[in-house]
């Protein structure tokens, strides 16, 4: 069969052959170029507008709108076009590209285009002397599966053979660096981090876009710190790398210049602050709010709380430009668009560098102009496939300076948010938007151990599984145990990856038993050595023993394993002290044993220290295998989290999810001393009622309509003293009786006290963490009687305290431990006994200690008596109509829950005051200020109004004062 010729009207697109003589053609009908058609060259600014116009004028679908192209945009020729098209939203937009330098001028040949136009075809390239075009096909009900790339991902990270390259923990990104709300849900460059020949390491690698390929990049490729977890050390190669381009690459950064960085919560900004201030440089960071500023100024202990600006209407070049006495900064990290920008702009110094990290400005065309230049500065546009696509030799540079960082301890791990599969459509993607636009910047990470464990090309010896503690095999790992205990330990160590292993014990001797057990593990190629425990006698015994130890080989951690001895782990303390330079972030870890003041004091100047402990109802358990089951999870969070104690359970030591923080609950809920506790002794009297207590205000009797405010206090007086100083009302406390029967009759016995007063429809109530269920009781009441009630609440969740009630009330432990806490005042006295023959001294030193011990018995027993209550307690039928507000100090441990659906209408309004404790929230301005507009006001005597109308009088004042 003869090839089809052209028809009238009609032009041949394409023509395809088969081999039994069938000829398939696709034809389309001509389109004449009428005169009224549009040729729109976007070689000036205003070709924007040129094709709105145009788009405006266009009345027919037979005239169409050209874009003609002299050459290929940046992004590609498909991007370029389907960024038109949703941009224009037109079916009259066509595209040409000429790409070849000896084509005819359009304007004086527009006949020989013609017949190219005429097919009516939406793009055409005209490029080494012939024509070629794009189709565009449509299918039908795809769905939109990120699993496919995924698997992808893991396929060629997984076989990648060459470089035994076996992948945990993947590190997800934007393509764009700064999110904005143009960002594209396309993924960026992974972070990863895993093994390699036996070895850990981190590091960053791309994706072919076309072959879906990953590249992976031994340059950009690190050892991760022994002190890291594979979930931690996933989290900082591109932010960091990224930030080392920008200061050591593209620019060469030194002691004493000037550092700006415009956004103090992205990543890459907060790895420049951390470089810059390692630097010595004169690091300025911008932020958006105070409480953005506070937890930088907690995130950077070096960084001057003078030197976070809040951005208020885009003027922080104005007081950049007043502290550095007109010069502005040498150096700018921008994240920032907009007006924000040209702010950051204006502040660059002369022969500054500017590095823009935010693609949203030039993506609109804003104009930069070119005055900036004339000072000499450099302008550089940052992306991480600049970096990806960089040299060798300056890939390598940066490799030296990340290495260099390491070592120093200037890279830090960010937190994170760990998933274990992709879900589909764009539920990752919102997710990643979520952490990475939250106050706590997480880095999402892809979990894929389950991946790769039963993949055949992983030739690791270590049985590398989800959420298991990593091991190095050249490093030494020490164990203090006690009798058999230690193989348990040891075993554990084994599994994952130990290959050294040192016991130390009192006496050595195996049970038939334990030889088979030991025999195994010497069978794995695990070198375990079995030492005495007389060098720990000393603290110069201990110092030079250990010294000698991690002088040929690096520590891995210590395990100090029920030990009871106090002389002998003091003793490791001091050495570990002594030796910080060699082993600060080595964990030292306490298990079983009676450590945990230790632990806290190691904590407290900045090591590793962990002591964990059992919940048992009664007992301790049998071996250490009850414990390992939460040890995973606890060493792979010790290095970042706040606390040194944590107390494991049997329900729930398979998860660990729940292994609880109990010395930061002690810290920050109970009397933190027996001095503490004595002041809540002064609390109980014969029965219910209020006291005045001095504020800043003058007494009640001294003022005339004045609502006094009433709390009901917790456990902290010394605390919730320290508010009241600061307080502007009159503040009348309750007292809480000997003996409480129930919370019903104490919220009513309180209710009678508090009407005798102040009776006048009228009542602000704050209610102090154990407090609040009472403060919640006694509005309920008072609402039933028609009373408008204002509720402020501190450091409470109904949830959470009662699940910790039930704990203590059922936990000997932490009866033993607030026992040991609140007795060493009377105990001291007796330590410090006066010997002498005179009976009256002895006498008075005895009635002394008989008192103490009265008033610390009795502040114990309201304890456990108000704890009984609150377990007891039950909501009252009526729900409050009150806006209740609740304030709370920023803690990273699980306390997020504001569920009091059972008490009131409306849900909570809840305040996270930027704070690391308690007390230092209670004196916050921003605590004061938010409990002051709470209080409600007096109304003058003989308005009779309705609660509602009450209620709707108060919050309409108490909104205006919000938004002054």
């Amino acid at each position: 069969m003869k090839k089809l010729q052209e028809l009238e009207d009609w032009k041949i697109i394409t023509q395809q052959e088969f081999d039994n003589n069938s000829c398939l053609t696709l034809m389309k009908k001509k389109i004449r170029l009428e005169d009224k058609s549009i040729f729109i060259k976007p070689t000036n600014d205003n070709y924007d507008l040129s094709i709105w116009r145009a788009l405006e004028t266009n009345n027919s679908s037979k005239d169409k709108i050209y874009i003609i192209s002299m050459s290929e945009p940046l992004e590609g020729i498909s991007i370029y076009v389907k960024e038109m098209l949703h941009k224009y939203k037109s079916k009259e937009l066509r595209f040409l590209f000429i790409l070849d330098t000896n084509a005819p001028d359009f304007e004086s040949n527009k006949s020989f285009y013609a017949y190219q136009l005429s097919k009516d075809l939406l793009v055409n390239i005209y490029n080494n002397g012939d024509w070629g075009f794009y189709k565009s096909i449509d299918l039908q009900d795809i769905k939109d599966d990120i699993k496919v790339n995924k698997n992808l991902v893991l396929k060629n990270f997984i076989i990648n053979n060459k470089n035994k390259l076996t992948v945990n923990y993947l590190g997800l990104n934007f393509k764009d660096l700064v999110l904005d709300e143009n960002t594209e849900n396309d993924f960026g460059p992974f972070e990863y981090s895993g093994h390699n020949n036996n070895k850990t390491t981190m590091g960053i690698a791309s994706i072919n876009e076309m072959s879906s390929q990953i590249i992976y990049d031994p340059v950009l490729s690190w050892p991760i710190p022994s002190a890291w977890s594979l979930q931690e050390a996933a989290t900082v190669p591109l932010a960091y790398a990224l930030s080392y381009y920008a200061l050591n690459i593209l620019s060469t950064l030194q002691k004493d210049k000037t550092v700006l960085v415009t956004s103090g919560l992205n990543p890459i900004g907060q790895a420049a602050i951390s470089i810059s201030l390692d630097m010595k440089c004169q690091t300025y960071v911008i932020v958006d709010s105070d409480q953005q500023a506070e937890q930088l100024s907690v995130t950077f202990l070096q960084l001057s709380r003078s030197k976070i600006l809040i951005n208020k209407n885009n003027t922080f070049d104005v007081h950049l430009k007043m502290i550095t006495k007109s010069k502005g900064i040498d150096c700018i990290l921008n994240f920032l668009s907009g007006e924000s920008f040209y702010a950051a702009v204006r502040a660059l110094a002369a022969h500054g560098n500017f590095f823009n990290f935010s693609k949203l400005d030039m993506k609109k065309q804003r104009y930069l102009g070119s005055r900036i230049f004339s000072f000499g500065t450099s302008f550089f546009s940052i992306g991480s496939s600049k970096l990806l696509n960089e040299n060798i030799e300056n890939k390598q540079i940066l490799q030296k300076a990340f290495m260099n960082g390491l070592n120093k301890g200037v890279i830090k791990p960010f937190r994170s948010h760990v998933v274990t599969t992709l879900s589909s459509g764009n539920k990752m993607f919102d997710t990643m938007r979520i952490n990475t636009s939250s106050i706590t910047y997480k880095k999402v990470l892809l979990s894929i151990n389950d991946y790769t464990k039963d993949n055949d090309c992983s030739k690791l010896n270590e049985k590398v599984e989800c959420n298991m503690y990593e091991c190095h095999h050249d490093k030494i790992y020490l164990i203090v145990g006690n009798r058999g205990d230690w193989l348990d330990l040891a075993e554990w160590l084994v599994e994952r990856g130990a290959k050294r292993i040192m016991i130390v014990v009192k006496k050595c001797s195996m049970s038939s038993t334990v030889c088979r057990r030991f025999d195994q593990l010497i069978s794995r190629n695990v070198s375990i050595q079995i030492e005495s425990d007389l060098h720990l006698k000393t603290k110069e015994e201990s110092l030079n023993w250990l010294n000698y130890l991690t002088s040929s080989k690096e520590l891995g951690a210590l395990f100090i394993l029920n030990q009871f001895n106090d002389t002998k782990i003091s003793n490791l303390r001091y050495s570990f002290e002594e030796l910080k330079s060699k082993i600060a972030a080595t964990p030292f870890i306490c298990i079983l044993s009676k450590a945990e003041h230790i632990c806290a004091e190691l904590k407290s100047i900045g090591f590793n220290a962990l002591n964990i402990s059992w919940d048992g109802l009664s007992t301790e358990p049998k071996n250490t295998e009850t414990i390992l089951a939460s040890l995973d999870f606890l060493l792979q969070n010790s290095n970042t989290s706040e606390s040194y104690s944590f107390i494991c359970s049997k329900e729930n030591n398979n998860t660990s999810k729940w292994s609880y923080q109990m010395n930061d609950v002690i810290a920050n809920f109970f009397p933190e001393s027996a001095n503490e506790l004595h002041l809540l002794n002064n609390k109980i009297a014969k029965e219910a009622g209020f006291i005045e207590v001095a504020t800043r205000s003058p007494r009640l009797s001294q003022l005339k309509s004045v609502s006094p405010v009433f709390v009901i206090p917790g456990f902290k007086p010394k605390s919730i003293e320290s508010f009241y100083k600061q307080f502007f009302y009159p503040v009348f406390e309750a007292q809480y009786p000997e003996d409480i029967t129930s919370i019903d009759y104490l919220a009513e016995t309180l209710v009678k006290k508090l009407k005798s007063i102040s009776d006048h429809g009228y009542v602000s109530i704050i209610g102090e963490c154990w407090g609040g269920i009472i403060a919640l009781k006694i509005a309920q009441i008072l609402e039933a009687q028609g009373t408008l009630v204002t509720v402020t609440l501190l450091e409470f969740d109904s949830e959470f305290l009662n699940g910790w009630a039930e704990r203590f009330r059922s936990n000997d432990n932490f009866d033993k431990q607030l026992n040991k806490m609140y007795s060493t005042s009377y105990t001291e006295i007796t330590k410090s006994k006066v010997q002498t023959n005179d009976s009256k001294i002895q006498s008075i030193v005895s009635y002394h200690q008989k008192i103490l011990e009265e008033n610390t018995h009795r502040a114990l027993n309201l304890i456990w008596s108000l704890l009984r209550i609150f377990l007891e307690s039950k909501p009252q039928s009526n729900r409050l109509h009150s806006n209740v507000l609740i304030f709370r100090y920023e803690r990273k441990f699980e306390f997020n829950r504001t569920n009091l659906n059972d008490y009131c209408i409306k849900p909570p309004v809840l305040s996270i005051i930027p704070k690391p404790d308690y007390k230092s929230m209670l004196e916050d301005k921003r605590t004061i200020d938010g409990i002051t507009k709470n209080v409600t006001q007096l109304y003058p005597v003989g308005i009779e109004l309705s609660l509602s109308e009450k209620y709707k009088n108060v919050y309409f004042n108490i909104e205006k004062l919000f938004n002054r």
